[in-house]
């Protein structure tokens, strides 16, 4: 409630109750459909964010290869470090 207030100047005692009715809610109907739609929608955030990664991480390493390594086969070692350390988790 305090976020709200410093964030959008929102009274503490409102935000407070809104809070609590969504919380409310969720714990008496919405706990199991919540837990089925975090089954569907959890591999796919992983997927996302693994490849968001790799994507920034390749970005980076091309552009700043020239100055940070002294090849490309050590960008690529580091690329592929990279996937073996996503795949471990």
């Amino acid at each position: 409630a305090m976020a709200f207030q410093d964030s959008f100047q929102l009274n503490t005692l409102i935000t407070g109750c809104v809070l609590a009715i969504l919380l409310a809610l969720v714990v008496c109907g919405g706990v199991k459909r919540i837990a089925t739609v975090a089954e569907f929608v959890a591999p796919f955030m992983a997927i996302a964010y693994i490849l968001l990664s790799f994507i920034c991480t390749s970005i980076l390493l091309f552009r700043h290869s020239p100055c940070l390594f002294d090849s490309t086969l050590s960008s690529w070692l580091l690329y592929f470090a990279q996937l073996g350390l996503a795949t471990q988790l």
